[in-house]
């Protein structure tokens, strides 16, 4: 026998089992990620969706906003994504932007400009969760996966608050 292709524990014997588990589980975020995303333009608006206690995922992101194959130019836009489930199975998601940058290749045209932008992120990221927390909400790092969709830039009234 021999150990397992995917995980590399099991018995060559139980590879089909360790296949089917992950199947079933991709049949799962397959129906999870059919119900939707519901996305929001403010913070506020997807927290007063949720229940005191529940999880919110909340996490820096660099995702790309569009691209030029010829030259490998891309933009990318860094900023906070806070994203739950509600009590029917949709995503609940709120997209903050910080910064959209010009990237070459995998490469930032300004590597000073894409690190302060991700400092700035992660500052921002720290007050989102503190504000959730405040909220009454189980706040986890991690990202809830919504596939290809570029979500719309939303904003919160803490970010009036950190301008004033």
């Amino acid at each position: 026998m021999g150990e397992c292709k995917r995980c590399g524990e099991h018995e060559a014997a139980l590879f089909v089992a360790c296949v089917n588990e992950i199947q079933d589980t991709a049949e799962k975020d397959t129906r999870r990620s059919e119900m939707g995303v519901i996305h929001f333009g403010d913070l506020e608006d997807l927290v007063a969706e949720l229940e005191t206690g529940q999880v919110v995922r909340v996490e820096v992101l660099d995702i790309t906003e569009g691209s030029n194959r010829k030259y490998g130019i891309r933009l990318a836009g860094i900023g906070v994504h806070v994203r739950a489930f509600n009590g029917n199975g949709h995503i609940l998601a709120c997209y903050l932007p910080v910064k959209r940058l010009q990237m070459v290749g995998m490469r930032p045209v300004n590597d000073q400009e894409y690190e302060g932008a991700w400092e700035k992120a992660e500052t921002e990221a720290d007050r989102v969760r503190n504000y959730l927390t405040g909220c009454g909400f189980d706040v986890r790092p991690g990202v809830i996966e919504i596939g290809d969709v570029c979500p719309p830039a939303g904003g919160w009234n803490g970010d009036e608050e950190a301008r004033a």
